[in-house]
């Protein structure tokens, strides 16, 4: 389930960077791919800290902290979003997405899985 759910994140994450890249002149279309990345992001990071909980993951609550800070720095960006171009915005937003996700997924739940391999499926 959460594999599939990281699939989700990057067709999404995907889909904000080409949209934004593309030059589109319809916001109502970025912003909604935007809203619902964030959405899907929330309930995503939801279950994966569920998961954590059920196997007992020792890693929880460093791995919670790394899903605020994530969501700290989209705050940041949108916030900015207010005062700059919404076009360069979105781009950095989509940015920032793509590399958060790539550095989150290859890192902090490849730690987990590990955990998973060595600890509750030895």
């Amino acid at each position: 389930m959460i594999d599939e759910q990281h699939r989700r994140l990057f067709a999404l994450a995907g889909r904000l960077t080409l949209d934004a890249s593309a030059n589109d002149k319809d916001e109502a279309g970025g912003e909604a791919v935007l809203a619902d990345l964030l959405d899907y992001t929330h309930s995503h990071f939801r279950d994966e800290e569920e998961f954590m909980r059920l196997i007992q993951y020792p890693g929880l609550r460093v791995h919670q902290q790394a899903h605020a800070s994530i969501f700290a720095g989209v705050d940041q960006l949108l916030a900015r979003m207010r005062t700059v171009d919404r076009q360069i915005m979105r781009r950095e937003i989509g940015y920032f997405i793509s590399e958060w996700l790539v550095r989150h997924v290859l890192h902090d739940d490849l730690q987990y899985t590990r955990y998973i391999r060595d600890q509750v499926m030895p």
